[in-house]
């Protein structure tokens, strides 16, 4: 073999090399545009997940945000709330205020308005009170009377006026109690009571005034006005010196709690009259059983007062000694 033959394979040699060079070159560049692209495409993803995730970044804090925002409107909606219904309740305490105030005002101005008014008319009636009186027509300042309150004036025409009415009001006091004895005795025991009410109302502490007050109560209590009669009677136990007439005025005051349906307190006081042993034990046994029992009542006998007292006593009257209480 020549040199040139042997030049000529290893040109060939190397001009396969060269062509394998190439190619795998070739092959090369082609991998490496698929790695570019493939990269761009990664790039590109990668690149869309950036926006994605930053316009997700950007939802989340504009959400916060907007939540934050929501979140103090409300804490100032509610803090504006509540002043708002504090200045209501403010407001309305205010108005409730005055408005007591202004009813506190109109009572009194209507308190005022009426104590003048009865200065008034108390003034005048002591002035027609005392024209009469000096004209000797009693049966004028009679019809008066009833209406003069001396505490209602000032203190001058008091200190002239007082003597004088306290004088005629004991004077027509009497006569009152004199006349509400005689209906009392003809058993005219609706007028007899208007009477000795008169007659307290005109002198409660005078000197006919618990004989007034005990006939008072039998007369209500023949008129089977128990209630009425209670509180007199109990007044008189507290008042009353004279024992006999004590143990009377227990003994009615229990009757009367048991018609009244007080049982409970009927029952005490007629256990004290029932042990006593006086001649009102029998008829505070018979209260006693009914009461016990559930039974009826004993029998309603009308009190029939003594006669009537021409002459002033400064003593207790002597109780009537007939009728029931006094038998039952």
């Amino acid at each position: 073999m020549t040199d040139t033959s042997r030049e000529l394979i290893e040109l060939k040699k190397e001009v396969l090399e060269t062509r394998n060079q190439a190619i795998k070159t070739d092959n090369q560049v082609k991998n490496l545009g698929l790695d570019i692209k493939t990269f761009d495409k990664r790039f590109d993803l990668l690149e869309r997940r950036t926006r994605l995730a930053s316009v997700g970044a950007n939802i989340i804090v504009a959400v916060v945000i907007i939540f934050a925002a929501f979140l103090l409107h409300k804490v100032r909606t509610g803090s504006l709330t509540s002043a708002v219904e504090s200045s209501k309740e403010a407001a309305e305490a205010a108005k409730k205020e005055a408005f007591e105030r202004n009813e506190d005002l109109q009572k009194t101005k209507a308190a005022l308005e009426k104590s003048v008014a009865r200065r008034d008319e108390v003034e005048r009636a002591i002035v027609s009170f005392l024209t009469s009186i000096d004209a000797g027509q009693e049966k004028s300042a009679e019809k008066v009377i009833d209406t003069i309150d001396l505490d209602a004036v000032g203190p001058a025409l008091k200190a002239m006026a007082e003597a004088r009415v306290d004088e005629f009001r004991s004077r027509v006091a009497e006569t009152t109690y004199k006349n509400g004895r005689t209906h009392a005795s003809a058993n005219r025991h609706s007028q007899a009571v208007g009477e000795f009410e008169r007659s307290l109302r005109l002198a409660p502490d005078g000197k006919w005034s618990e004989s007034a007050r005990y006939t008072l109560a039998n007369s209500l209590w023949n008129l089977k006005k128990y209630e009425q009669a209670i509180p007199i009677l109990k007044e008189l136990l507290a008042t009353s010196k004279d024992r006999a007439l004590l143990e009377e005025l227990r003994h009615t005051l229990g009757a009367c709690l048991a018609r009244a349906g007080n049982k409970d307190e009927a029952i005490s006081v007629l256990k004290k009259v029932a042990s006593a042993n006086t001649r009102y034990t029998e008829s505070a046994l018979e209260y006693l059983t009914a009461l016990e029992s559930g039974g009826e009542m004993p029998p309603l006998v009308a009190i029939r007062p003594a006669p009537p007292v021409r002459t002033p006593r400064t003593t207790t009257p002597t109780p009537p000694t007939t009728g029931a209480p006094a038998t039952r």
